[in-house]
């Protein structure tokens, strides 16, 4: 596990511990893991959001199904063997 130096505005600060102290009742190490869930949840909502992006962008680009180019059946008899 690495350590980490992180300077913080004091308002954040007492956030921080006051969040540490609601969640983990003051337990060892309660901050790093209040800050450890926050990073876990920041990369999830940014691999989420890639992956809307990605998906808005293939269907923008849109298939390409060839179905101007040749019907594969001239003729709905072609389908039954009629």
């Amino acid at each position: 596990m690495g350590n980490v130096l992180v300077s913080l505005d004091d308002d954040v600060e007492e956030q921080l511990r006051r969040l540490a102290q609601e969640i983990y009742s003051g337990k060892k190490g309660a901050i790093s893991y209040v800050v450890s869930e926050a990073v876990m949840e920041m990369a999830q909502k940014d691999k989420r959001q890639k992956a809307i992006e990605r998906a808005i962008k293939n269907m923008q680009k849109g298939l390409h199904l060839r179905l101007g180019e040749r019907k594969a059946y001239e003729n709905r008899d072609e389908i039954y063997e009629r």
